[in-house]
């Protein structure tokens, strides 16, 4: 009879501990997993982006003694303390856009650009629009920019200037399709390198490799999905990066210059860079961009004033139960006497 009671007892243990496991395994699992769901984070409103460190010997020393950071991010960004200002007025929620737009704006690397005009002449202008007829589904949202500045931002007065000043981007919304966008774009290039006419003159287009595709991207401040750790792993898992890793919501790249040196591109909740951070071997900093959102202010200022005033009402409040709890104390007393 104990022996039989002792063998219910271990099948009720062995069910018990095999439930646990296979639970936590599963738990596990959707732990680790990554989202294939992605979705449109941006938020209307103002971003401030600013130049908050800069060694310009360490940049010669490290990324290169040729260019400052005016050559990547424009205006006077090589100036410590200059701002950059976006302003995001409008977002839409599914929109097709065409490889032909994607290479022209986004993936063309600088040299590629310069030289497409002078193969349009020779047929590729159309050979890319009738040949690479993919469309890519994202989300375009509308902003305004002024460029970095050590001054103040200038107030458009004139409406129809302030029209032309409206720019539009986009959000990949699935980022596997970086993977057909390399395959597609390096294929055009192959196209053109193999022409012996342009061979003869010397034209030819740089073959990308996917970490240079995600450095286009970021050049390009091309905002991202939520979650946002999920979609820049699945983006350079799909583009087999061998420079690039993700850690959070920040990407870094190792680069080689004058010497090897790294940068962490940090983005925000909404989607945006928010931080973008240049290191030398010796993990020192080189060059830093910071932002913030001035409604973020507000509402800190807002809290600040909420949480005065509480900690003033609460100290009246306990102070007039202290001189009410006194007031009967002398009540009291006199009543005893």
């Amino acid at each position: 009879m104990k022996d039989k009671k002792k063998r219910i007892k271990t099948k009720i243990l062995i069910k018990i501990f095999l439930l646990i496991f296979f639970s936590n395994l599963n738990f596990i699992a959707i732990g680790t997993s990554k989202s294939t769901i992605f979705t449109n984070n941006l938020e209307m409103g103002t971003q401030i982006i600013k130049v908050s460190y800069y060694n310009e010997q360490a940049w010669k020393n490290s990324v290169t003694n040729a260019t400052d950071p005016r050559e990547w991010f424009g205006g006077q960004a090589d100036k410590v303390g200059a701002k950059y200002k976006l302003t995001i007025i409008d977002k839409k929620y599914n929109e097709n856009v065409s490889s032909n737009y994607i290479f022209l704006n986004f993936v063309f690397p600088e040299k590629a650009h310069e030289l497409f005009p002078n193969v349009s002449k020779y047929g590729y202008g159309y050979y890319l629009f009738n040949n690479y007829t993919y469309q890519y589904l994202v989300w375009r949202y509308y902003f305004y920019y002024w460029n970095f500045t050590t001054g103040e931002f200038n107030v458009f007065q004139n409406s129809t200037y302030y029209s032309d000043m409206l720019v539009s981007s986009f959000i990949i919304q699935d980022p596997l399709d970086y993977k057909k966008m390399l395959v597609d774009y390096n294929d055009f290039a192959g196209k053109i390198n193999n022409d012996t006419t342009l061979q003869s003159l010397n034209i030819s287009f740089p073959i990308l490799t996917g970490d240079d595709l995600v450095w286009q991207f970021i050049i390009s401040r091309i905002a991202v999905a939520a979650p946002i750790n999920d979609y820049l792993t699945t983006m350079i898992e799909v583009l087999n990066c061998t420079n690039t890793t993700v850690r959070g919501n920040t990407l870094i790249f190792k680069k080689h210059g004058v010497q090897n040196y790294t940068v962490e591109v940090t983005y925000g909740r909404y989607g945006t860079v928010s931080s973008f951070i240049i290191k030398d071997l010796d993990n020192h900093i080189i060059y830093k961009i910071e932002s913030f959102y001035p409604s973020d202010l507000f509402l800190l200022i807002i809290g600040i004033i909420i949480a005065i005033l509480t900690a003033i009402i609460i100290y009246i409040t306990l102070r007039k139960r202290k001189q009410l709890n006194l007031h009967k104390l002398s009540i009291e007393e006199l009543k005893l006497k």
